[in-house]
């Protein structure tokens, strides 16, 4: 699963949410990690998180624009 982000004209900080939900029979554990675009940096709450099995998970993504 390699999820997107899309934001046209991003042109100052902003932050969104993406829902992770666990479709295993077991508990997993998740390491995050993003490759942003040239010109972004980004940052995800947290970076690394464990959840049970059929349990949602909201991870706030924090994007920004630099030069």
């Amino acid at each position: 699963n390699i999820p997107s982000i899309t934001i046209a004209n991003m042109l100052s900080t902003r932050t969104i949410t993406r829902t992770v939900t666990s479709v295993s029979d077991k508990t997993e554990t998740y390491v995050v990690s993003v490759v942003p675009p040239s010109g972004i940096s980004m940052e995800i709450t947290p970076n690394a998180f464990t959840i049970p099995m059929g349990a949602n998970r909201i991870c706030p993504i924090s994007l920004d624009t630099f030069t």
